[in-house]
């Protein structure tokens, strides 16, 4: 039966020009695969984009932030990081006066402060006045300073300030960082320090609402995410891509609506090819099987063999859709994504 059906096949497809219905059908099936597979791929790309420049403004796919540090509150929620194999970093985050050394004339600044250690920051990127994105962290002995904070001392780089009881050299001042769309938002202008440089500062002391946040970042980090909430702690804020700002997360909704519209559309229109398709190959069927019938054949022998002729088309038509898929998956992302 399977040697009869493949027979057919072969004949409705390569040698039977009355049987080019078949071929049509081939060819909406494999244009369905292609279409469907296409767009899903690169709705899929899209999606991840989006969900990676989103996570560029919270400088991590996960955000936990304790009013203790670190060491004493997140102790198991890094094991968990690192058992899972995520990127991780910590940081520390307070408001302190910041002023210039040795300038009278120029008021200290109401400065949100940003201790951090290194690999910061795991999404997104700092970038400097000139464009161009600042790799590592400060050394301990310097700042980085936003441009707020500039021009309100009056600073450039080079510039000493001072900071709690210790004094930094301004090595760098940048015009944009990650963590801008959080829930933790304030007005103030920005600095970043070494998180080694910290305790000569002598700032932590009782009263400083600081907020030591832990940083993770990986492939995995939905499944990270779900094992945080399961396990949750007194005085720790979950913060995540999809919990930004409001118009930051309707933006990523809006945007995978779309694209998952886009993908049903694709599925619709193959849908419709394939059902046409189908019907003029099942008429142009009829007759073989009524002959065949008219010959001894067996209704269960003719599904069979209908059965086995439809598997078979099915699958040539898969593996043709799915090549073509990825070319258009490749046809889209060159003229769609930037550059």
């Amino acid at each position: 039966m399977l040697e009869l059906a493949l027979t057919f096949l072969r004949r409705a497809l390569f040698k039977n020009t009355a049987g080019s219905e078949t071929r049509v059908l081939l060819l909406a099936l494999a244009m369905a695969v292609a279409s469907v597979g296409a767009v899903s791929l690169f709705a899929e790309k899209v999606q991840r984009s989006l969900k990676q420049q989103a996570a560029g403004l919270l400088g991590a796919d996960v955000l936990l932030a304790f009013d203790k540090p670190v060491k004493e509150a997140a102790a198991p929620y890094l094991a968990e990081a690192r058992r899972q194999g995520l990127s991780n970093t910590q940081s520390t985050r307070f408001m302190s006066m910041t002023g210039k050394v040795n300038d009278s004339n120029t008021m200290p600044v109401l400065t949100d402060v940003k201790a951090v250690q290194t690999d910061y920051p795991l999404r997104g990127r700092i970038v400097n006045r000139q464009g161009q994105a600042l790799t590592g962290i400060p050394a301990t002995q310097e700042v980085w300073i936003d441009e707020r904070l500039a021009d309100k001392l009056g600073a450039q780089t080079g510039t000493q300030v001072q900071l709690g009881k210790s004094i930094f050299t301004i090595s760098n001042i940048f015009a944009e960082e990650p963590e801008i769309a959080g829930s933790f938002i304030t007005m103030s202008p920005k600095l970043i320090m070494n998180e080694q440089a910290l305790a000569a500062t002598e700032l932590l002391q009782l009263g400083n609402r600081a907020s030591f946040r832990l940083h993770v970042a990986g492939d995995n980090s939905a499944d990270y995410l779900a094992w945080v909430k399961s396990h949750p702690q007194t005085g720790m804020r979950v913060d995540t891509v999809n919990e930004l700002r409001p118009e930051v997360r309707s933006t990523l909704e809006r945007a995978e609506k779309f694209l998952s519209l886009t993908a049903l559309l694709a599925v619709l229109l193959a849908a419709v090819a394939v059902v046409l398709a189908t019907r003029r190959s099942i008429a142009r069927e009829l007759d073989q099987m009524a002959l065949m019938r008219c010959l001894g054949a067996s209704k269960w022998q003719l599904y069979q063999l209908l059965a086995v002729q439809f598997s078979a088309l099915l699958v040539l038509a898969l593996m043709v859709g799915l090549v073509f898929a990825y070319i258009g998956h490749g046809l889209l992302l060159w003229a769609f994504l930037p550059k």
